[in-house]
């Protein structure tokens, strides 16, 4: 799992400091048996880390992709502030081949908790009722059902963020002034989640480059999209500084793209602006 672990700092972090839980729980149907073996968690951000077995029916697949997957709270509540992200290796080829193992692929899930009111359930159920596998040059679909249910660790759920005052600011971009409101940071074990408000009323499309980083220059990498528009507020999220324990936690927005997309025209404009935030 060492090579599954990578990605990024602040997981690796959070594994270090005992964020792991072991779950070993398996569903089998037609040949093929999906394994949760753990779960690293907090209330916000939750990695689930599994395996697909394949029986000797199923031995010559090359590549096994998950197509139709469900999370719940082990009821019918399927809505609950969550953005849901699979490893992009699912989707381009076999999860990943063990090489002592070819016929056990590895791959992990991750559930985001995207409403700041909100947190993650506590139990957690995985519902897949297909795959799609690669055998030599043919595709197929299999159909099946595999649910998979565990409970988080009521510890690592339950975790305190380190949570940084509001602040106002204002960054100059070309000609015009930007005014934003930081409304508040919450540094959590696996991730940083933070409110910010565009006060300056604009109609185009802003799209944000930032990052946070402490007194020593480590960096803290965005880990979501960070477009604001004129209905004003986003939340953006970073990877996790928690066990570090910083001196100093700083906002720097590196540029700041206007009236355009991550893929689409706009302008760019170089800010390299720093803000402290305060406990």
């Amino acid at each position: 799992m060492s090579e599954l672990l990578k990605v990024d700092s602040g997981v690796e972090k959070a594994v270090d400091n005992g964020f792991i839980q072991e779950v070993s729980k398996s569903a089998e149907d037609q040949g093929i048996t999906f394994t949760i073996d753990n779960v690293i968690t907090d209330s916000k951000r939750t990695f689930v880390f599994f395996h697909i077995k394949l029986d000797s029916n199923n031995s010559n697949i090359d590549e096994v992709n998950i197509v139709n997957f469900k999370v719940t709270d082990g009821g019918i509540q399927t809505s609950f502030g969550m953005k849901i992200r699979i490893d992009s290796k699912l989707l381009s080829r076999h999860i990943s081949i063990e090489s002592v193992d070819y016929t056990k692929f590895t791959g992990w899930i991750e559930i985001i908790s995207t409403d700041p009111a909100t947190s993650i359930p506590k139990n957690i159920n995985l519902s897949i009722d297909s795959f799609i596998v690669t055998k030599t040059n043919t595709v197929e679909t299999i159909v099946g059902e595999w649910d998979v249910s565990f409970q988080r660790d009521a510890n690592n759920m339950n975790s305190k963020p380190i949570e940084y005052k509001g602040k106002e600011l204002s960054i100059n971009v070309g000609s015009r002034k930007l005014d934003l409101n930081i409304i508040y940071t919450k540094v959590y074990p696996t991730i940083t989640e933070m409110s910010i408000d565009l006060k300056t009323e604009i109609k185009e499309g802003i799209l944000y480059e930032y990052h946070l980083e402490n007194e020593n220059g480590k960096v803290y990498k965005h880990i979501d999209d960070g477009i604001l528009t004129d209905t004003g507020d986003t939340l953006p999220q970073f990877e996790s500084s928690y066990f570090d324990q910083p001196q100093k936690l700083l906002l720097v927005i590196d540029k700041v793209r206007i009236n355009g997309s991550p893929e689409g025209p706009g302008e760019t404009f170089e800010v390299n602006k720093k803000i402290e935030l305060i406990k």
